[in-house]
């Protein structure tokens, strides 16, 4: 009769121990080498190229500044504005109650799916992929 605990047999809770001992020391190992990495890589940059990046800073400030001049210029007319993004329209009224109402209508279908185990995960699946193909399908040639 051979003992379970004899120097040929190592149990799987060892196994296991090492085996999370190894990758929590690798694990480390990687984080040492990115810091190590992005330290080094700071300090390898030359004068030169923070100059350049230091003009097309400047140079993206200036840009910025003549196009927030250039539109504050312009005077926006509250009707037209109103016609592209009006808060009351029926366009934004279906948006808002479509937001409350898709999620409650998702949880309550995967709840009432979950009972039919594979099928029922499979069904779910395949009828959103199909929905979105048909979707694309019609809304592709409009």
């Amino acid at each position: 009769c051979s003992n379970p605990r004899s120097a040929g047999h190592v149990s799987s809770r060892s196994q296991v121990s090492r085996m999370a001992r190894f990758m929590q020391v690798l694990t480390a190992l990687l984080v040492a080498l990115f810091c190590a990495a992005s330290v080094s890589g700071q300090s390898l940059k030359g004068s030169a190229a923070s100059a350049e990046v230091a003009a097309n800073v400047e140079k993206k400030v200036e840009d910025s500044l003549q196009m927030t001049v250039a539109a504050q210029a312009k005077t926006v007319v509250l009707g037209e504005a109103g016609k592209m993004h009006a808060p009351t329209s029926k366009q934004a009224i279906e948006a808002f109650v479509l937001i409350l109402l898709v999620p409650a209508f998702g949880v309550a279908f995967m709840i009432r799916m979950k009972s039919y185990d594979w099928c029922g995960a499979c069904g779910t699946i395949g009828l959103l992929i199909t929905g979105l193909w048909i979707y694309t399908a019609v809304t592709y040639y409009k």
